[in-house]
């Protein structure tokens, strides 16, 4: 993103990166599983999400403010994965997986 931030600024296009974390929608609702049908259900993270009206404010906020890039969550996990993502993202990518390697058991 800060290759085309470079690219477009001369036009005066601004580029904001927006990182969400959980916002509560119907995604995995309308998700489907390894077998193609429907998953179904509410994820317990989705549900606890931001509501998507409240994402959509701070979202457009941030644009209108011009910002590079901005983390909209409510928790911090979000704001953390960014980070491990730059400083260490060996790290993430094994949290990642143990969680879904989890996530899976638990099916």
């Amino acid at each position: 993103f800060d290759g085309l931030r470079a690219e477009v600024a001369s036009r005066n296009i601004h580029v904001s990166l927006l990182c969400p974390g959980y916002v509560q929608t119907s995604l995995s609702l309308n998700a489907v599983d390894a077998t193609g049908a429907k998953y179904g259900q509410m994820d317990e993270t989705t549900a606890k999400g931001m509501p998507a009206n409240i994402f959509a404010e701070k979202a457009l906020d941030a644009i209108a403010r011009k910002d590079a890039q901005l983390v909209i969550a409510d928790d911090l996990n979000a704001h953390v994965g960014v980070y491990l993502k730059c400083l260490c993202p060996h790290v993430l990518e094994w949290v990642m997986r143990k969680r879904g390697e989890k996530a899976l058991a638990g099916k």
